[in-house]
């Protein structure tokens, strides 16, 4: 519940990339052109080298950015 009347997925806690918009691959996945796993471990990072881990690096630069 927002306490301003503004509504943003932008400021929400689970948002770690703070980012304004959704990713969705679920379209890529279906039809098996996007290994889910690997979405995953890009996004977010499953700890194995060579990882983007995207929202996690995102995250630092729109922090320190804040």
């Amino acid at each position: 519940m927002s306490k301003t009347g503004y509504c943003t997925i932008q400021a929400a806690k689970d948002n770690l990339g703070k980012n304004s918009f959704i990713f969705d691959f679920s379209y890529y996945t279906k039809k098996g052109l996007l290994n889910p796993e690997m979405i995953e471990a890009d996004l977010y990072g499953l700890n194995k080298e060579n990882e983007l881990a995207y929202l996690k690096r995102i995250n630092a630069v729109n922090s320190a950015y804040d």
